[in-house]
């Protein structure tokens, strides 16, 4: 009883999402570096699996001191506002920094660790994907969008797909700036739907429309700078093919962005429904996913809002702690 007394007083100063972040990320680096060799061995080029973990960090490079400025200004002003208090927004900026590390390290994760399904899982389940979206549209719908393809509108597509990514941390300022309970249960939905979805990848992977359907195509989908940035992030040409398709986590994480800021923050759903809206369909209009993977990136998202806060208060209760709800 001792023991187990002090363990949870311990774990009470981390959240549950932290809790199991740390255990994920204990497991990924003991695959990551098990299995190295062998997928160097399959792409034929020694030190390979060192490729995606630092292409993810140049994008963080840039992306993260950047994103921390930006935070800090925001916050500084808010302090300043509503409390004449300087050091309120240098705290809070803090605080949310160690908030958002484990989007970093989960997405580093993530990435790198991706090109290790087919180590574990050799056989594409494309098949199944395009059989499902045929018994349900009666074609494959990305063919059937290429009459709708216009440069401005794959400029538009390729902005909303990009933008994705600093959405998450947009968000996370938000409910941020609501209730510190609100960022554990935005933080641990989310965190769950990529654990969820990467699970998901090894289950049934998959390459996605893009590479199956690529004989298919008639119409490319050229566009302007966006568009050739967005190919240069999204698609580099010296990794290898990932295998993230089923479920669309780019579909699940927009969907659990909607359900806290619809829930908390509805003042910002002026932006947030045509960007969520543009997303979902920038997954099947890029030819990044069939659209069962975006049914399934919805199911991901509604099991994961329901679920996440309701496990970050277990947590918090099981713990001992008194719910906070530290209003900004």
């Amino acid at each position: 009883m001792k023991a187990w007394n002090g363990l949870r007083k311990g774990l009470s100063h981390f959240e549950l999402y932290e809790v199991v972040g740390i255990v994920v990320s204990i497991l990924a680096m003991t695959v990551f570096f098990a299995y190295g060799d062998a997928v160097d061995q399959k792409q034929g080029v020694e030190g390979w699996h060192w490729y995606p973990v630092q292409w993810i960090w140049d994008i963080y490079r840039d992306f993260i001191p950047k994103a921390f400025l930006i935070a800090l200004a925001v916050l500084l002003f808010v302090g300043w506002w509503k409390y004449r208090d300087l050091r309120w927004g240098v705290k809070k900026t803090l605080t949310i920094a160690r908030v958002a590390l484990p989007f970093c390290v989960l997405l580093i994760i993530y990435r790198a660790l991706n090109f290790y399904i087919p180590l574990f899982a050799p056989v594409d389940r494309d098949q199944w994907l395009l059989d499902v979206d045929q018994w349900l549209f009666g074609t494959h719908p990305s063919l059937w969008m290429e009459p709708m393809i216009r440069p401005w509108l794959t400029d538009w597509m390729s902005f909303v797909y990009m933008a994705w990514f600093p959405m998450i941390f947009i968000t996370l300022l938000l409910m941020f700036l609501h209730a510190r309970q609100t960022v554990a249960a935005y933080v641990t939905s989310a965190l769950f739907s990529f654990y969820i979805g990467y699970f998901c990848y090894t289950l049934v992977p998959a390459t996605g429309p893009l590479y199956t359907l690529a004989d298919s195509y008639t119409v490319s989908l050229t566009g302007g700078a966006i568009s050739d940035l967005r190919q240069g992030v999204v698609s580099p040409n010296d990794l290898a093919v990932p295998r993230d398709v089923f479920p669309s986590l780019h579909t699940a994480i927009s969907c659990v962005m909607f359900y806290y800021i619809a829930k908390y923050r509805p003042r910002w759903l002026w932006l947030y429904v045509p960007m969520v809206v543009s997303i979902l369909i920038s997954t099947v209009y890029l030819r990044y996913h069939y659209v069962i993977d975006v049914f399934a990136g919805v199911a991901l998202a509604a099991f994961t809002c329901y679920a996440g806060e309701r496990w970050s208060v277990w947590w918090r209760v099981r713990m001992g702690r008194q719910e906070e709800r530290d209003s900004a």
